[in-house]
This record gives C-alpha cells, sequence and structure tokens, in this order.
C-alpha cells in the first residue's frame, strides 16, 4: 500500500504520492467540449474554443495557457500537465525529471494520461505508448502495456496501468497490492478510472465496481446505479448520475485541512465530475464549475469565476461502417472503433456462414451521430428442411369467402422467419413448413378487423393438411335513423 499523503509529511516531497487522472472514453471530446481535470495542487480546465485555463496552487509547475486547438487535457499528480491535440499530437508542460512531458514525438494519439513521472497515451489502432521512468519500470508496468493491443481507454494509479478494451473487458499491470489490477473477470464495461491503489468501472447497465484499496471507503461503490461517468481521486470516488447531480464514497474528513471531497450532494445540473486528492471539481452544463473538499495548496481558488463555455454542442456525425458478412466479434469491434455501438442483435436463416453478419440497419455509408446504435442480424446458417406441406386458406366469418392479399408468415419452432406469403384470389396459400412449425397471421385486408389467431401447428407430414382461418369483417358505423 503507498499510503504518503496526511499533514506529517514533508509538503515539498508530497506531489510524488498521488495519481489522479480524470478520464472519459476518448472519443467523448472535441475541441468544443469542455472539461475539467482534478490533479494534487494543479486543476486544468479545457474550453470550447479548445484553449486551457489552470490553476497552479503552491509547489506545482506547469503553464497550457499558450495551448491553442485542444481536445482533452489530463493533469498528474501536480507536477505536470499533458494536452492532446486534434491532430493526435501532444503536448506537455511542467517538471520532466523522469521525461514525462517527453512526448513531443508522438502521433495518432487519441487519449493521454497524466500519471506518476509518465505519461501514457493510447494510438488509433488501439495500442499504448508510455514514456520511461527508469528507476521503476517494472512496478509503472511499461513493459507489460507495450504489448496491448485492441485498447479503447486507459487510466492508471500510482504504481498501476488498467486498459479498457473494446470488447468491454479489462487489463491489468503494475503493482498489484491491494488486488487493484484484478480485472480479468470484469466484463460489460464501457469507463474505467483508476488512482491511489484502487480501480472503478463503470458498467454499461449504470452500475459500477471497483477493486483495490478500500480504507478509506472509496471502493464502496456496489449500490450505485444510473451513473454515466466515474472518477476515481486518491482516497475517494465520484460519479455522474444520468439527472446530472453526484454521488461520492470516501475519505471525508482527515483534519481541518483536508475534508469535504464528497460534499458533492447539493450539485445539479453537472455534466462531468473529477476527483483529485481529497478534493473534487465539477463542470456545470452551462460551462461553470463547482470545486469542494482539500485546497491546501489554492489549488481550485477561483475556479468559480471560469466559464469553459456551454457543454451544449450539435452531434457529431459519423458513417455507418459495412460490417456485412464479418464474423459477430469482428462487427462489433468495427462498429465500435467508429465511434458508434451495437443496440440489439437479432438472427436468421441464411446461406452464410453462422454467426456472420447478413443485414444492418442503417445501412453502411449512413451518417448519424456519434454513439448511435446499429442493429445487426446475424447468420443461423442454412434453414431447416422442409417437412411438411399446408394449404391455408383464409375466409371471411360471415361469408365464408376467402380474402385475398393476407400477409401470412412462417417461422420454425423457435421463431426464426422461414417464409412471407400473401394469399392470391381466393384466399389460399401453401406452406412448407419444418416439422412443428407455427403460422402467424400478422396483416389483414382493409375492411377486416385482425382477431386473436392461434398458431397453427403442422404435425403430420404429406399434402393433405389442410388449415382453415377466419376474419371478421370490420364493423361498419352506421347513421341513427331521424324521427320523422
Amino acid at each position: 500500500m503507498h499510503r504518503f499523503f496526511g499533514m506529517s509529511v514533508n509538503v515539498g516531497r508530497l506531489w510524488v504520492a498521488l495519481v489522479i487522472v480524470f478520464l472519459l472514453p476518448p472519443t467523448a471530446f472535441s475541441a468544443t467540449t469542455p472539461q475539467v481535470a482534478a490533479g494534487q495542487a494543479i486543476t486544468v480546465g479545457l474550453k470550447s474554443d479548445g484553449t486551457v485555463l489552470s490553476i497552479i496552487g503552491r509547489l506545482a509547475t506547469g503553464n497550457p495557457s499558450a495551448w491553442t486547438d485542444i481536445t482533452q487535457v489530463s493533469v498528474s499528480s501536480g507536477s505536470f500537465i499533458v494536452g492532446l491535440k486534434s491532430d493526435g499530437t501532444c503536448v506537455s508542460s511542467g517538471m520532466n525529471n523522469a521525461g514525462q512531458c517527453s512526448v513531443s514525438g508522438w502521433t495518432n494519439i487519441v487519449q493521454v494520461v497524466a500519471s506518476h513521472e509518465r505519461t501514457i497515451g493510447l494510438r488509433s489502432d488501439g495500442t499504448v505508448v508510455m514514456t520511461y521512468n527508469n528507476g521503476y519500470t517494472q512496478p509503472y508496468g511499461q513493459e507489460a502495456v507495450r504489448t496491448w493491443t485492441g485498447i479503447k481507454q486507459i487510466s492508471a494509479g500510482i504504481y498501476h496501468i488498467v486498459g479498457l478494451k473494446y470488447d468491454g473487458t479489462v487489463v491489468g499491470a503494475g503493482s498489484n497490492c491491494n488486488g487493484q489490477i484484478n480485472v480479468g473477470s470484469w466484463s460489460n464495461i464501457v469507463q474505467i478510472s483508476a488512482a491511489g491503489d484502487h480501480t472503478v468501472g463503470l458498467k454499461a447497465d449504470g452500475t459500477v465496481v471497483a477493486l483495490g484499496s478500500n480504507d478509506s471507503g472509496e471502493s464502496n461503490v456496489s449500490s450505485w446505479t444510473g451513473i454515466t461517468q466515474i472518477s476515481a481521486g486518491y482516497n475517494h470516488t465520484v460519479g455522474l448520475k444520468s439527472d446530472g447531480t453526484a454521488v461520492a464514497v470516501g475519505q471525508q474528513v482527515y483534519d481541518a485541512n483536508w475534508s469535504g471531497g464528497c460534499n458533492v450532494q447539493t450539485w445539479t445540473n453537472l455534466v462531468q465530475v473529477s476527483a483529485g486528492l481529497g478534493y473534487t471539481v465539477g463542470l456545470k452544463s452551462d460551462g461553470t464549475c463547482v470545486a469542494t473538499g482539500n485546497n491546501y495548496w489554492s489549488q481550485y481558488t477561483g475556479i468559480e469565476f471560469w466559464n469553459l463555455g456551454s457543454s451544449t454542442v450539435a452531434p457529431v456525425m459519423v458513417a455507418v461502417p459495412n460490417v456485412i458478412t464479418l464474423a459477430d466479434t469482428v462487427a462489433e469491434t468495427t462498429i465500435t472503433k467508429a465511434s458508434l455501438q451495437v443496440g440489439s442483435w437479432d438472427s436468421n436463416y441464411s446461406t452464410s456462414p453462422v454467426n456472420t453478419v447478413i443485414s444492418q440497419s442503417p445501412a453502411a455509408g449512413t451518417k448519424v451521430s456519434k454513439g448511435s446504435a446499429v442493429k445487426l442480424t446475424l447468420s443461423l446458417g442454412a434453414a431447416p428442411t422442409y417437412e411438411a406441406t399446408a394449404t391455408l386458406k383464409i375466409m371471411n366469418k360471415v361469408t365464408k369467402v376467402g380474402i385475398a392479399g393476407v400477409t401470412v408468415t412462417t417461422r420454425d419452432k423457435n421463431g426464426y422467419l422461414l417464409q412471407v406469403l400473401t394469399t392470391n384470389s381466393t384466399g389460399v396459400v401453401t406452406l412448407q413448413m419444418p416439422k412443428a412449425g407455427k403460422v402467424w397471421i400478422y396483416s389483414a385486408k382493409a375492411g377486416f378487423t385482425p382477431v386473436l389467431y392461434p398458431d397453427v401447428q403442422v404435425i403430420n407430414k404429406g399434402a393433405k393438411n389442410s388449415i382453415v382461418s377466419y376474419m371478421n369483417p370490420a364493423a361498419t358505423a352506421t347513421a341513427t335513423a331521424k324521427k320523422k
């Protein structure tokens, strides 16, 4: 366990103890999307025009005031700041004793994390790069993360690093002193956040999981629901709820100078939260900011005067990729990399290989807003052999005359579509059906009222099966006779 902070510790060395990283999925940021990031003695704000504001507390270094065209910022434990530019390159400012600011040669970066004496970058191809701290190579996990692939988001604590993969699973590297990288069993994760010695994961259903240190209750998140964003601080965790409010768990009071980092219950209209060392900052929908908790270094003094710009922006439009013929896992990865999501899966019989995509909606090339859902239909393989034939006649219940143009579907016993047929001029269709198949009548001719028709099950083989089903004529309104 790495517990360095406390007023008995030499303040001049305190900054080396903390890693606070605010993290959202990398596709969430653009030059028009404001962001706040809390560290130890630095708070940074990204404005809607792509410039950066900062509050540099005592003992901290860095000055990003001249940066432009920034799409994401990350602040370490007080010593340096890293920014991601829209062209995929990076800029940095602050202490560079371990080469943590040596990022000028990086390209194709989609997310940066300023961590303890190192910077981590996520490339557009799902691989990870990192600056070296030669004194702590193994605890920091540099060698392991360089082999990662398929990563969509990264986060880091003091001595550990975690990566969220496109399939919703998580990998970890570095120190595991409190089990903070035992994330191998996690699934359906949409965001990760690591700090100190704990790791937090947001699941697709809005619930939250956590591993690692829980000395201050910072991992007590199992009861949370309706969460849309998480941020792990050194000894507390904050969650943004879908209604714009926030929840927090962890160390609330250390002493007179370190208290209140979890006092977020009265905040409203939030669009983002970020947890730092004993303090929390929040970004509101109107671009203003709030803060609570430890302000020992004056790291958020004056934040109430910030206005980062409105967080309400026009949706970013992206083209739906063509995933027809791709295997299900490959198709899902392709959809996710296009900043979209698979909304639902369906299945049907086809001549295509099993579990390959046979249809998609919207169609390939359609422009939709980023994050939209794409429905995919997978192949079940060849349809079952037809084992029965039946003649179905749809008749007018009153006149007993056959009704033409009624749509009839046949499905197998699992409900998968086999045929779509229409009755002929005498109200008849000939059905080819697998054993124990069923018939659904789902569309009637105009002028007739659909009634409840039980599924018709063909049990015997052969051509002698004859089925008759009736429809009621639609009720006709009649005028009330006038009295003479």
